[in-house]
């Protein structure tokens, strides 16, 4: 090479030194590559698809038919919480303990994933909102309460409407084996007069009956009607005096008709307060979340001129495989809950209902009786639907590990898809569900807030009269004009189960001894003025169950002599056979929140009964009279047995006046009396001879 030649390559030579990274950068003539770019979002993109527990959970909970698990299915965010909650609500013990869940209970997870409200499952409220727990023994839980009062006629056929549903929603329950005492629907009517007419009293007496499923079309309730119109205003006589010093005016053509019913659910959660999801929000953003990943995965086709890789149908496969099992485990956990709803359709021909939540606070030792908090909303809402969770089934966790391992394999598969096509097809389909979720999460309403109302307080026993009127009884004599005429009361189904105790057996006796003795039987109705109406009722129970409308006047025994409240009293209910064999918390009921009692004219002091305790006519006034809040069904048997005495001694005459008509009533009396304790035969005997003498 010549030395020219050498002298002109030389500039050359050095032009092709390697250049520093700052010099590329300021020369801006080399861009970095996209590949790391796309391969980081098509590997962390679909990753994303896997979280969002609590949205998830959310939608797994509003899940109820096909269409609303479509919604969750089409664009699947929360893929793992979809499985876990899979495999802790339905899974298999194996699959619960790989994940950490073998010993969880099904209910904690149930909670989560479903809207279940009973078995095991409390609502209370906390800062005006209503939240779910499992609290073992919570110290005060709600319970959902229509209330429905007035004066207006014709509201006692939305009372009774409401219970012809309860009956339903009660049929259903045992049908489907839900246990007693989960998901209780309880309710009571209390009907006032006062002033009386035959138009009235008809129309009292055959709600009455007719709550309890008694035809009113009967000759006995016409009987028991007739009487008591005859008793309470005789023909003739203005001013009529019934023998227990009450007077009771004619009737005028207008007469003051005071209606109350109130009824109890008490299976609640959030979603009975919140308006439930509009149905079609669902399968729009279901179907709209599919269409949008199915046109943009055709649209990566597209970029690849319409030749389908290897890539590009793993993801397909995939999708289609991630929407079914998401699809299926959002059934499965959907039914693996039962749902009974309370049908409330009726309550569209009256605008008066009131609806709300009772605080139940549990504390057996406060002295306080004037009833529970009563709270409501500015918009009340009331879903009421009782979800209980079914027994797991072998078959259930079969399907369950199926679908897990399926859901896995679509996700691989899917997965693996992605990171083989376009990079922006995984951003795009991440946009899709992000965009679904928000959408499902904006279509449900806001849940109410509650407050308490103030100056409403609530019996949630329903064991009286409902709603509770705190209020001062008071001694009236003869010449003091009583406020109401006329009480009436309907109760729901009770199962007490209560054994007769020493006073009813004692009554037992004494209806035994004078069934033969029509002096006796007249005396003791005269004192009481028990009229009795006992037919058989159609139950879904394995027990026969009686329905029954009663009225007595008084014959409530105290130490000054026998006592009455001012009003007729006229009481129905339904009970089994046993329960009828101790009347006393059964008859009870009616004396409870009496507002005005007098003394009775007749039978005083004396009564042979030995060495018990009997209250004073100023306990009865100030005590059993406001207290039925605090008092279960039990106290008022344990605490009035013998203050009820002569009524439940009326009461067995009456049903043992039956034989004929009702054997099966006659001879489940007798069974569970037996033949009775030698002690109680001596008493009833002295108390039969006492009143012999006496009349």
């Amino acid at each position: 090479m010549s030395f020219v030649t050498a002298l002109l390559l030389f500039p050359l030579r050095s032009l092709a030194a390697p250049l520093s990274t700052r010099e590329i950068q300021s020369i801006g003539s080399i861009d970095p590559s996209t590949d790391e770019w796309s391969s980081t979002l098509s590997g962390i993109g679909p990753l994303i698809l896997l979280v969002g527990e609590r949205t998830t959970q959310q939608v797994l909970r509003n899940v109820h038919s096909r269409s609303s698990a479509f919604s969750l299915a089409a664009s699947p965010l929360g893929l793992l919480s979809v499985v876990t909650s899979l495999i802790r609500f339905c899974g298999t013990q194996q699959l619960r303990a790989f994940i950490g869940y073998e010993l969880e209970a099904r209910t904690v997870s149930g909670i989560e994933v479903t809207r279940v409200n009973c078995g095991g499952v409390t609502a209370h409220l906390t800062h005006g909102y209503v939240v779910r727990s499992i609290v073992a023994n919570p110290a005060s839980r709600l319970i959902a309460v229509s209330i429905l009062e007035g004066n207006e006629r014709g509201l006692e056929e939305c009372a009774l409407e409401r219970i012809r549903a309860s009956e339903r929603f009660e049929k259903q329950k045992r049908k489907l084996d839900i246990p007693d005492g989960e998901a209780n629907v309880d309710w009571c009517m209390h009907i006032t007069l006062t002033d009386v007419s035959d138009e009235s009293l008809n129309t009292l007496v055959q709600t009455l009956a007719r709550a309890v499923g008694v035809d009113p079309r009967t000759k006995k309730v016409n009987n028991l009607e007739r009487s008591l119109i005859l008793g309470l205003r005789p023909s003739g006589n203005a001013n009529h005096n019934d023998g227990t010093g009450r007077k009771y005016p004619s009737s005028t053509s207008s007469p003051l008709w005071n209606f109350s019913f109130m009824t109890t659910f008490d299976a609640v959660s959030e979603f009975t307060t919140r308006p439930p999801t509009r149905r079609f929000h669902g399968p729009i953003i279901g179907v709209l979340s599919f269409l949008g990943i199915i046109t943009v995965h055709l649209l990566a086709l597209w970029h690849n001129g319409w030749v389908m890789s290897i890539g590009w149908i793993l993801v397909m496969i995939g999708y289609f495989g991630i929407v079914l099992g998401v699809l299926f485990a959002s059934l499965l956990i959907s039914s693996s809950c039962i749902s009974i709803h309370l049908d409330t359709s009726y309550r569209n021909s009256s605008r008066l209902w009131k609806d709300g939540m009772i605080i139940s606070v549990k504390n057996v030792d406060s002295m306080d009786t004037t009833g529970s908090a009563f709270v409501s909303c500015p918009q009340p809402h009331q879903n009421l639907e009782a979800i209980y969770i079914k027994p797991s089934t072998r078959q259930d966790r079969s399907l369950a590990s199926f679908i897990t391992i399926s859901l896995i394999f679509a996700f691989i598969a899917h997965y693996l898809g992605l990171r083989a096509i376009k990079w922006w097809a995984s951003i795009g389909e991440l946009g899709i569900c992000i965009i679904a979720a928000f959408a499902r999460s904006v279509s449900n309403d806001a849940q109410p807030r509650f407050k308490e109302v103030e100056g409403m307080r609530i019996d949630k026993r329903c064991s009286s009269t409902g709603i509770i009127v705190t209020q001062s009884a008071r001694l009236i004599d003869e010449h003091t004009e009583p406020t109401y005429k006329v009480d009436g009361r309907s109760y729901a189904l009770k199962l007490l189960n209560n054994t007769p105790i020493v006073g009813e057996r004692v009554a037992y006796q004494m209806a035994k001894l004078c069934i033969n003795d029509e002096a006796i039987c007249t005396l003791l109705t005269k004192l009481t003025g028990l009229r009795l109406v006992v037919s058989s009722s159609s139950s879904s129970l394995s027990v026969p169950i009686r329905s029954v409308l009663v009225s007595f006047t008084g014959g409530i025994l105290v130490s000054e002599g026998l006592a009455a409240p001012a009003p007729q009293l006229i009481l129905s209910f339904q009970a089994k056979i046993s329960d009828l064999a101790a009347p006393t918390s059964l008859l009870s009921r009616i004396i409870m929140r009496q507002l005005e009692w007098c003394l009775q004219t007749g039978v005083g002091k004396g009564i042979p009964l030995g060495n018990v305790y009997v209250f004073a006519m100023q306990s009865m006034l100030d005590w059993w009279t406001v207290s039925e809040d605090r008092n279960d069904m039990a106290d008022l048997q344990k605490n009035l047995y013998w203050p009820m005495l002569l009524v439940n001694c009326a009461f067995f005459l009456e049903c043992l006046k039956m034989e004929k008509e009702d054997d099966d009533l006659v001879k489940g009396l007798a069974e569970v009396h037996g033949e009775g304790e030698e002690g109680d035969a001596k008493v009833a005997n002295d108390v039969v001879n006492f009143l012999r003498a006496w009349e």
